[in-house]
């Protein structure tokens, strides 16, 4: 190899970075390390003497890029865009991208046919560095472009890829679309509410009328009545609540006055029975 290098040399010398190059591989575990890790890694870390170093020295550039493109995916798929559905998918693989490249770079095997022949004439040696290199710059390519691809609909009805691929927050769609449109899909259930509000003030009325059914519904809220208590009751929960700007064991807190309000404003729209009206007034 030196022989080779000056023979090509024009001034019959070799560089002194190519000449501590080959100095480095006349170690066999180098020679493997070149093949491993890279040109870069052997070649341009003069301090490295151990193979911990010479990883830290290797993998510390692959890492910051993909920290990148993990952050060039994040800007994709930020939330209240239409693609943040497939953020975690994304990430995930770059993830799992990364340690598979790693782990490759380190235990992969390489291997050395003298029969088959490149066409400079050299046997063909396993170059992990080179196609890990590729396979990691084509996948920084492909996954982004993959993001923007058009959502396919009859995937998801597949049985066994379907629940598998991520499906897109119907809320965003619900935003997208102008005020118009949401005002008049919201008109059937507005109706529908509007009947069943009117409807509630009878069936309070005949609620408590009724002996079985009020013994039900009397049951039913002391035992709300006593887990609320056990819940309010607890310092913990009065400390989350303090903390949070909720405090509600005070008299003027937020909570107990919001509390209020929204029990007015529920009076106010569903008054109570006449029935109990004439008879609280008797």
């Amino acid at each position: 190899m030196r022989a080779l290098y000056l023979r090509k040399s024009p001034t019959g010398d070799l560089e002194p970075e190519i000449e501590e190059l080959l100095t480095k591989l006349n170690s066999f575990d180098l020679r493997l390390m070149y093949l491993r890790l890279g040109h870069d890694a052997v070649a341009g870390c003069n301090w490295c003497h151990r193979l911990k170093e010479y990883l830290l020295f290797a993998f510390i550039g692959p890492l910051l890029v993909y920290i990148l493109e993990i952050a060039f995916i994040g800007l994709l798929t930020l939330p209240n865009s239409s693609k943040h559905h497939l953020r975690s998918y994304a990430i995930g693989t770059l993830i799992l991208s990364m340690l598979f490249e790693f782990y490759t770079a380190l235990t992969g095997e390489i291997t050395l046919s003298a029969r088959e022949r490149a066409q400079n004439g050299w046997p063909q040696i396993t170059r992990w560095h080179d196609t890990l290199y590729m396979a990691r710059y084509t996948l920084f390519l492909v996954l982004p472009l993959s993001l923007q691809l058009p959502r396919i609909p009859f995937i998801y009805s597949i049985p066994i890829l379907g629940p598998l691929l991520p499906a897109p927050d119907p809320r965003l769609a619900l935003k997208a679309s102008p005020p118009a449109q949401r005002l008049q899909s919201l008109q059937p259930t507005l109706d529908l509410l509007i009947t069943r509000l009117h409807f509630l003030t009878y069936t309070k009325a005949a609620i408590m009328r009724m002996p079985s059914v009020r013994e039900r519904a009397v049951a039913w809220w002391d035992a709300e009545g006593k887990e609320g208590k056990e819940g309010l009751s607890d310092e913990g929960v009065q400390r989350t609540a303090k903390g949070m700007g909720l405090a509600y064991d005070e008299i003027d807190g937020v909570l107990r006055v919001n509390a209020k309000k929204g029990l007015e404003s529920i009076n106010n729209s569903v008054p109570p029975s006449l029935h109990w009206t004439k008879q609280a007034s008797t």
